[in-house]
């Protein structure tokens, strides 16, 4: 018992003497390790290190755990006479570190991102389960875009810029030939000849579409929805794939719009013309475009109809290898007066009569 008293009276006198030779209150930083280093275990556990793109020492990235910080000066310096430890960001919250180390962003290169500054970002719900990812707001061209929600469910009725380096790997995924759309139509069963469906974001296409509808919205200047105006295409409903390592969109969701554009051709052969035929001029000649109108509330984000806008849907037929697909190119709003306007301005007509013969079959 005298020994284990002297030994704890000896400690206690030693760290009284550390103590006063440091300095009153003085603390030793070194000892409170935020972020494990690379001979740490924890760093083999998944938890961010150095050389993680999750750690918290770059203030960078930090900014991404809110995207309301997006561009902004996350920790200003106030003037060179504020002492230095005022100066430094603050630590972390517990929920941020939490966020940190249960989460992992998808592995995406500045080469397959295009730009450093437009990271895929977790968002995630008040229980820290994750949400999905998204792309943060970003200027181009001196217009604010996104932020851009990667979950792949409906379009968001915001537009985007069409040569987003994100979507370029699936156009890059398939080498496709363009071909007329109708061709494939079945006469007799009222239905088209297909093997089913891609999506195929082609920029060129999507800009020519959009130069084609511009002289008809011109006339009365184009109603925003949302946050895109008509004739802006949206935000198609795409999600991060882990395998492919890069954006696609949810075969459910391509099936649903593939049953959505057989059951427009049935409608269309019932004296309604629901489809319409676009031929748009593009430098490789005449492309072949389908065009018809959907119900908004089923397939974008808006809660109900709107007043002054339909939402339309276009479709491209396309052969990769021997078969022959329907490339869906993308959707946006236009005046409920568009279907009439384009028949009249000849930018668009019927896509097949409404009493055809026994044509023969393409395929």
């Amino acid at each position: 018992m005298r020994t284990s008293l002297l030994v704890r009276m000896l400690i206690l006198a030693w760290t009284v003497s550390r103590s006063q030779a440091s300095g009153s209150g003085s603390r030793d930083f070194t000892r409170y390790v935020l972020f494990p280093t690379e001979d740490d275990e924890s760093s083999r556990r998944g938890f961010p290190g150095p050389s993680s793109s999750q750690n918290y020492a770059d203030p960078g990235t930090r900014q991404h755990l809110s995207p309301a910080n997006h561009g902004s000066e996350r920790y200003p310096v106030r003037s060179e006479d504020v002492s230095w430890h005022e100066r430094l960001p603050s630590l972390p919250s517990d929920d941020e570190l939490f966020h940190s180390m249960a989460s992992a962003r998808p592995p995406v290169s500045e080469e397959a991102s295009g730009d450093d500054k437009l990271p895929w970002v977790p968002i995630f719900q008040e229980d820290g389960q994750l949400s999905h990812y998204q792309i943060n707001r970003f200027d181009q061209d001196g217009r604010e875009f996104g932020p851009f929600r990667l979950r792949g469910y409906t379009f968001e009725s915001q537009p985007y810029p069409h040569d987003l380096p994100f979507l370029e790997s699936i156009n890059r995924r398939l080498e496709v030939q363009p071909m007329d759309f109708r061709r494939f139509l079945n006469p007799k069963l009222k239905t088209l000849w297909f093997a089913g469906s891609i999506y195929r974001p082609d920029p060129q296409m999507l800009g020519l579409i959009e130069r084609t509808v511009k002289p008809v919205l011109a006339r009365d200047g184009p109603t925003l929805e949302g946050e895109a105006k008509q004739g802006e295409f949206l935000w198609p409903p795409v999600y991060f794939d882990s395998q492919s390592e890069g954006l696609v969109m949810r075969r459910e969701f391509r099936e649903m719009m593939f049953r959505n554009t057989l059951k427009q051709v049935r409608k269309h052969f019932r004296n309604t013309d629901k489809v319409l035929y676009m031929p748009i001029s593009s430098p490789q000649g005449t492309r072949h475009v389908m065009a018809y109108t959907v119900d908004p509330v089923i397939f974008t984000d808006m809660p109900s109809m709107s007043k002054y806008s339909s939402l339309w849907i276009f479709h491209e037929a396309v052969q990769v290898g021997n078969r022959h697909m329907l490339a869906l190119l993308g959707s946006m709003y236009l005046p409920k007066t568009m279907y009439t306007a384009l028949r009249k301005g000849g930018f668009a007509f019927r896509a097949w009569g409404n009493h055809l013969g026994d044509a023969p079959h393409p395929l």
